[in-house]
């Protein structure tokens, strides 16, 4: 009823290691893409984005990267690119296929620059 606990949840829920279930996603491919990065955000791992494309560069591409979250819809993913030094959003809709690597993560999130 108080109305200071429901965005107080929200944000909780958004920085909590709970994820959706990947099959309840419409998209049965950025499902698929989702259940992989959630599972190497949570192990801490990195992975190789397989032909990801960049509006920024009109490119198609490989991308190593260390996955840290997810916006609220899952539409968006934060990451570290060690190739850059910097940390980035993607849109998970225009990664094609996810990589996992047994590398550890070199950077996680409380690390990141």
């Amino acid at each position: 009823a108080n109305p200071v606990l429901a965005p107080l949840r929200q944000k909780i829920y958004a920085r909590s290691t709970l994820f959706p279930l990947a099959d309840t996603l419409i998209d049965r491919h950025k499902s698929q893409v989702v259940a992989q990065l959630a599972g190497a955000i949570r192990n801490r791992q990195q992975v190789r984005l397989l032909r990801y494309y960049s509006a920024n560069s009109n490119t198609v591409s490989d991308r190593l990267v260390e996955p840290h979250g997810f916006s609220d819809d899952y539409s968006q993913l934060t990451l570290y690119e060690p190739a850059t030094d910097s940390v980035k959003t993607f849109k998970v809709q225009r990664i094609e296929a996810v990589e996992l690597l047994d590398t550890p993560q070199t950077r996680p999130p409380a690390e990141a620059p």
